[in-house]
């Protein structure tokens, strides 16, 4: 299973080349994280920042670049979970453009607490929903 979100490339995610500058690829990611959270974790990402104390900065990043991407184009994000741990979890990305794979990531983050940037243990009912992810992608044979 993985979660979608659609996304326009606008005017100031592209180069000079007139394509998606790749950090701003990067950038997708973390949206998709934040709606993500919001949508299947039923935390909005800024509370579990501000009120929780808990981050997820990423220490792996894998990315493939497969098509370039264009002002105006409206693509799909993919969020999957590859693994989930005690205190780091690995996230799969797929960005899509009409169903053609243009972005393909892997990106892996540890679990800290953001008053001390100190490894934690991943909140219980945060872990439970993403090991749920793994486990569907898992009986489907992902």
């Amino acid at each position: 299973m993985a979660f979608r979100l659609t996304k326009k490339i606008r005017f100031g995610d592209i180069d000079a080349a007139g394509i998606a500058y790749y950090p701003k690829i990067v950038d997708y990611f973390h949206l998709a994280l934040e709606e993500f959270f919001a949508a299947e974790v039923g935390l909005p990402y800024a509370e579990v920042i501000t009120e929780q104390r808990i981050g997820f900065p990423t220490v792996h990043l894998q990315v493939d670049f497969q098509r370039p991407l264009s002002y105006g184009d409206e693509v799909d994000i993919l969020v999957s979970v590859e693994r989930c741990g005690e205190s780091s979890v690995t996230w799969s990305y797929v960005i899509e453009l009409d169903g053609a794979t243009c972005v393909l990531a892997s990106v892996t983050t540890v679990t800290v607490n953001l008053d001390n940037l100190r490894p934690v243990d991943t909140p219980e009912a945060i872990r439970e929903v993403l090991q749920g992810f793994v486990a569907q992608a898992a009986s489907r044979g992902v």
